[in-house]
């Protein structure tokens, strides 16, 4: 059950009509004489005023009304409870993205303990500079390890093709002292990392 109370006030307009303002879900506590002066307030501005009309000229009277709405039935609910969920079909752009994602080449760099250096090499016919902001975004995404949080994204366009560089920084309550590894690059496919993580 829905209840829902409605404030009614009848004005005159300056023509001699009459025109009405409703006032949805207002406070009842407020008391008549509070009402009526605060709607005799809109009678003297002057900025409800169409084609020369002064809109709320006299205040004649005001009431409230309350609406009880009351649902016996409602089929729209059993409806979608009932409708099967299909399967999520991947779009033209996801299927795009999850390429793009498949052939990245990352090799990695720790110049320090809790830092981490990617150089993100994208396949043939993936510019990183004409790429959109969502695939940008899933490049990121599917490059940043669990535990780490992003420092700066750069796109390196010194080397052809050009490829991304991110520097990202161990989160502080997970950065555990670890002796420095070796400082050669490390080869690794996107698609390798993403199995470890499963």
């Amino acid at each position: 059950m829905i209840v829902s109370t409605t404030l009614d006030a009848e004005f005159e307009k300056s023509n001699g009509r009459k025109c009405h303002l409703r006032l949805r879900n207002v406070d009842k506590s407020k008391t008549a004489e509070e009402i009526k002066s605060s709607l005799n307030k809109l009678s003297k501005l002057s900025l409800f005023e169409k084609e020369g009309v002064h809109q709320f000229h006299a205040l004649k009277h005001a009431k409230y009304i309350d609406k009880i709405e009351t649902v016996i039935f409602d089929k729209r609910n059993q409806e979608k409870e009932q409708q099967p969920v299909s399967e999520p079909v991947m779009t033209e752009k996801e299927t795009e993205n999850t390429n793009l994602i498949e052939s990245l080449t990352i090799e990695e760099e720790r110049p320090e303990p809790g830092k981490l250096i990617q150089t993100v090499q994208l396949s043939e016919g993936f510019d990183p500079i004409k790429l959109t902001e969502s695939q940008r975004m899933a490049v990121v995404l599917a490059c940043l390890p669990e535990g780490y949080s992003l420092e700066s994204a750069q796109i390196d366009t010194k080397v052809k093709p050009a490829r991304y560089v991110f520097t990202e920084r161990q989160k502080k309550e997970q950065s555990v002292e670890e002796p420095p590894q070796k400082k050669g690059r490390l080869r690794k496919r996107l698609l390798e990392r993403i199995r470890k993580r499963e």
